[in-house]
């Protein structure tokens, strides 16, 4: 069985009751998955599907840590996720997943793989500066990027002579 098919969510047969779908996102799933963003993982993934009126509210649930190269030193940096999101599965004439709180899946065929969509969820649940604390950092990063950045004292470069006559252009006008 193809990996992928674990995390397909069938409605072929209409769900009368709540369910629940319990996944260990683990380094399997992250492998193919294959993305520079998350080196390796272990979450915990609950999907709670509950029929609603002609709809699908699926409420996904994670909870683990997951492994990002850190942003200022690149190296492996811990994360913890802990994340809930809802989304809406309805049945229509073809399949519509642009709107990222509702899918329209296609009626005769009602099948979604929700690996990408949970992927997703998680990466975006993730702080925009994924770092270490400072002294946590390795320590010969660290040392580059302080000897290699701007000083202070120095002068920055020269200004391009174009911006000078363009503001000299620009207060004529005035």
């Amino acid at each position: 069985m193809d990996r992928r098919e674990t995390y397909i969510l069938d409605f072929t047969h209409p769900i009368k009751s709540p369910k629940t779908i319990d996944f260990q996102l683990d380094q399997e799933y992250w492998s193919m998955m294959s993305s520079d963003s998350i080196s390796e993982g272990d979450v915990s993934a609950t999907v709670l599907i509950e029929p609603v009126r002609d709809l699908y509210k699926v409420t996904f649930s994670f909870e683990g840590t997951v492994t990002v190269p850190c942003d200022r030193c690149l190296a492996p940096v811990r994360l913890d996720v802990d994340v809930e999101e809802e989304v809406s599965f309805d049945l229509g004439e073809e399949l519509c997943d642009e709107d990222d709180k509702t899918i329209i899946l296609n009626a005769q065929d009602p099948k979604y793989d929700i690996s990408m969509l949970m992927f997703e969820m998680i990466v975006l649940s993730l702080p925009l500066q994924r770092m270490h604390d400072i002294e946590d950092c390795d320590p010969e990063m660290v040392k580059f990027l302080v000897s290699s950045a701007p000083d202070a004292d120095e002068p920055s470069q020269e200004e391009d002579p174009l911006w000078g006559d363009l503001r000299k252009a620009v207060s004529k006008k005035k």
